[in-house]
Formats: structure tokens, sequence, C-alpha cells
């Protein structure tokens, strides 16, 4: 998958931005709990972190999936709502 140059730098901005929060943060608010989750914020921050990192993997696949024929992309979805279930 080929990047723009604007996707590119908004995604190197977005990259800095992060580490830089990150890095500027006192300890002690990185130990704090997160509003909204039972998480702290340092928690959280790695999970921010981690998906990112992830989505860069799952992008391509998941353009690969959208030159599927529509019955296959259903059948998938199929599948995953189906494991998914309690």
């Amino acid at each position: 998958m080929v990047l723009s140059s604007e996707a590119r730098g908004a995604l190197e901005w977005v990259g800095a931005d992060f580490e830089m929060l990150a890095s500027s943060a006192p300890l002690g608010a990185l130990g704090a709990p997160s509003k909204g989750t039972r998480w702290t914020n340092r928690e959280l921050l790695f999970h921010m972190w981690f998906v990112q990192r992830i989505a860069r993997v799952f992008i391509p696949m998941i353009g690969g999936f959208s030159r599927l024929p529509p019955p296959v992309g259903k059948r998938y979805a199929q599948l995953l709502a189906a494991m998914s279930s309690p």
C-alpha cells in the first residue's frame, strides 16, 4: 500500500506528537486512573501505541478483502460474528 506524502506526513506528525506527550507526562499522571475506563493512563497509552502498530499490518489485509467478491466478505463477516458470540 502506497501512502501519499500528505498522509505519510500526517502519520509522522501523530507519532511525534504521541511520543512528545508520553515522554513529557509526569510520572504521577501516568499512574493515575484514566477517565471512563478501569485502566491507568500508562495502560491506556500503551494500548493506543499497540493498536497503532497493529493497524499498520492490518490495513493492507483489509484492502485485500475489499477486492474479493461480496459473498466472500459476507461469509467472513458471518464467521467473525459467530466467533464473537458469548
